[in-house]
């Protein structure tokens, strides 16, 4: 069962009194330490996490009500370092997978060159390019292997990843309903912006 989402971001049919209490028990348990753009220290040396840090701090920063807190920043280093461990293993794969192809290519020109010394070369000739191709074929497999177990590796990480965006309200899903409000843009409204308002006021006024 997926954990239940902070009152603000709440969508039912709960009491008043019922509501309040849920958001004094939250408050009472909220930091008021927020996170800031300042790279944490487990992030030294590391850009990509680095990166995900600044861009997850500035769309939290964007959002109208506390998102996250200090007690959440272990939760979003994490996240931050996993972003980065993809990285190096999507990096990884990519290489595995250049060798690989390479690899596949020296191994048709071999069995094309195979077939020719078949017809027209001795003995000798024939043994040395069908071991050759042999030897090839086998690190073809073995390369093809690493491929295969990077992709296992990086699904892991991405499934984990996934875990902790669903924590951090980061997937649609888990802002089901629960859209939260993005902040207003700083300043005064304008007069006619104000007057609008104020005829709206009144008019739901006058309905109730």
């Amino acid at each position: 069962m997926p954990a239940r989402k902070p009152a603000s971001r709440q969508v039912g049919n709960d009491t008043l009194s019922e509501k309040e209490e849920r958001a004094e028990n939250e408050a009472a348990m909220r930091s008021e330490n927020e996170l800031t753009m300042r790279i944490p220290a487990q992030q030294n040396g590391l850009k990509v996490a680095q990166d995900a840090w600044r861009k997850l701090i500035s769309e939290f920063n964007a959002i109208e009500g506390k998102w996250v807190s200090k007690l959440d920043q272990s939760l979003v280093v994490n996240y931050c370092i996993l972003v980065e461990q993809i990285s190096e293993l999507d990096q990884m794969r990519s290489a595995a997978y250049r060798q690989w192809l390479n690899q596949a290519q020296i191994v048709e020109q071999v069995q094309s060159d195979a077939a020719v010394a078949m017809r027209y070369s001795g003995s000798d000739v024939k043994g040395e390019l069908v071991d050759k191709a042999i030897d090839l074929v086998r690190q073809v497999e073995s390369l093809q292997n690493q491929v295969l177990k990077f992709d296992a590796r990086v699904d892991r990480k991405r499934a984990l990843a996934m875990q902790y965006m669903q924590n951090l309200y980061m997937t649609p899903r888990a802002r089901a309903a629960v859209v939260p409000t993005v902040k207003p843009p700083s300043g005064p409204d304008d007069p006619m912006t104000q007057l609008l308002n104020n005829a709206r006021e009144l008019q739901t006024s006058l309905d109730i």
